[in-house]
């Protein structure tokens, strides 16, 4: 009897040990379950105006709530900035800011700078604590960067075999791509000598448009009053204003009658003038500005000289100071995206450790020109490209069946060169030229004023290498991406 008792209450204690065995095994899956939960994926840009269309997943994100708790490899010691790119995949970690500037390139400078800049804004904060929010808690930020994207930009833009022999290494040239749909920058490259950050040619550094700047000053304002439209005759010919007489790039010599069609395509310079003064310099001063340019000047004295960008230079780029390439690729975005200006955007979203949304872009969107009229402007500029005298022909694709519109620029002498442009999916930016450090600057006082004097000519006869680069740049991101051969939304006409 004795012996039955030992076994029962030897029976009791091993069910209650399985018991709590079992509970603790449970405990212990739950928690390996939760811990193992992914970190929400890159979420897209929201737009103003586009609250409507935010899934639950932005909401949460908004908020703070229902954000899963950051993976295992996350949650360590290290307390750095950790970039992804716009597939979630991380891209570069750093942790101070000595160690950015010195490992990162130019997309991921410019996207810190638009986070520093943008935490301020948003938390109200200094830009010392911005910084130490970005490097010293372990933030993550999900950037805009498409990885394939930027290899193939920067492996054409590096290739010397690009560039005329009669050039030497130190011409530069920086590019910018961006997703007009949503502003998103999707690639972009500061220059050839990628390993010095310190220069981004893209962001930072202020260039004259030349003839690129005629579609935003002259022939959207004219086109968006009424004024013209894409078959209006225009008339070639001798013109002065305030005592200055323009010229058209191709010499002292006129074309007579044309259409808009074909001054554009031919980028004839006295027209451009001419349709400017037509609509009224003041009224075409008011639709630059709308396209957000820091740089243009409405009236500063320097010295005792007032300077202005109120004048009918300005319908040839002919501007006090100039433009960033980033801000002229955004203008034109502006035109491709039916009129509806996104300001650039580098990232998507910025967390902290805990997975909890510090900071979502909100990029400006606003209607600066009728649809009616950027939709004339792209049936403009395809002709620049599809032509045969188009000076833009050679950024055609060479095997994609893909419209391109766009419209080249240079200033005096050569100095600079430009091309923007876009298909029916990406416009792209691309600049060539030299840096020139005159004697009576440093290169921190040019770097600090944000201009590189443009005072040496490209001296070369090849000057459509900065279409070869753009054309195959382009091209092979539209293959890589298996983009759909297809048109623009709208009817393009051919040039009788």
């Amino acid at each position: 009897m004795k012996l039955l008792k030992i076994h029962t209450i030897l029976f009791l204690l091993t069910a209650l040990i399985v018991l709590n065995s079992c509970s603790s095994a449970s405990n212990n899956s739950a928690q390996s379950a939760s811990d193992s939960k992914p970190t929400p994926d890159s979420v897209q840009t929201e737009t103003l105006g586009a609250a409507s269309e935010t899934d639950a997943a932005d909401e949460a994100a908004v908020t703070g709530e229902g954000t899963a708790p950051p993976p295992e490899a996350w949650m360590n010691d290290f307390t750095g900035l950790e970039i992804l790119d716009d597939e979630g995949n991380e891209i570069a970690r750093c942790s101070d800011s000595k160690e950015a500037q010195d490992k990162l390139n130019h997309f991921q400078q410019a996207l810190i700078k638009q986070v520093n800049a943008d935490l301020q804004t948003e938390l109200r904060i200094g830009e010392a604590e911005a910084e130490d929010i970005i490097f010293n808690r372990h933030t993550r930020i999900f950037s805009t960067m498409n990885q394939n994207m930027q290899k193939i930009m920067d492996r054409v833009i590096m290739d010397a075999a690009y560039y005329p022999e009669e050039l030497d290494p130190d011409l530069q040239t920086a590019m910018v791509i961006i997703d007009y749909h949503t502003g998103q920058v999707k690639a972009m490259s500061g220059g050839r000598d990628c390993d010095n950050t310190e220069i981004n040619r893209a962001t930072d550094i202020i260039r004259q448009p030349g003839s690129s700047f005629q579609i935003l000053a002259a022939y959207a304002p004219a086109m968006d009053m009424g004024l013209i439209d894409t078959d209006s005759i225009v008339v070639d010919e001798p013109f002065t204003i305030d005592g200055w007489q323009p010229l058209n790039w191709w010499g002292n010599s006129y074309k007579g009658e044309m259409t808009v069609r074909q001054a554009v395509a031919h980028s004839a310079n006295v027209i451009a003038v001419k349709t400017g003064v037509d609509a009224g310099i003041d009224k075409c001063f008011d639709y630059v500005q709308k396209f957000h340019f820091t740089t243009i000047v409405d009236s500063k004295t320097i010295d005792g000289t007032t300077y202005t960008d109120r004048n009918a230079a300005m319908m040839l780029g002919g501007l006090t100071y100039g433009v960033r390439l980033l801000e002229l690729t955004s203008a034109y975005s502006a035109i491709a995206n039916d009129g509806d200006y996104i300001s650039p955007s580098f990232y998507t979203r910025v967390c902290n450790n805990d997975g909890k949304v510090l900071l979502l872009a909100n990029p400006l969107s606003q209607q600066v020109l009728k649809k009616e009229t950027a939709n004339g402007l792209t049936d403009l500029m395809c002709g620049v490209v599809s032509e045969q005298t188009g000076t833009g022909r050679k950024a055609a694709f060479n095997e994609l069946n893909i419209p391109v519109a766009g419209k080249t620029g240079s200033t005096t002498y050569d100095q600079d060169l430009s091309f923007i442009g876009y298909t029916p999916y990406y416009a792209a930016g691309i600049w060539s030229g030299y840096d020139e450090i005159t004697e009576e600057e440093t290169m921190s006082e040019m770097l600090e004023k944000g201009v590189m004097s443009s005072v040496r000519p490209i001296l070369t006869v090849h000057q459509y290498y900065i279409l070869d680069i753009w054309r195959d740049v382009m091209e092979e991101i539209h293959k890589e991406q298996n983009l759909r051969e297809k048109s623009f939304p709208f009817p393009i006409t051919r040039i009788p």
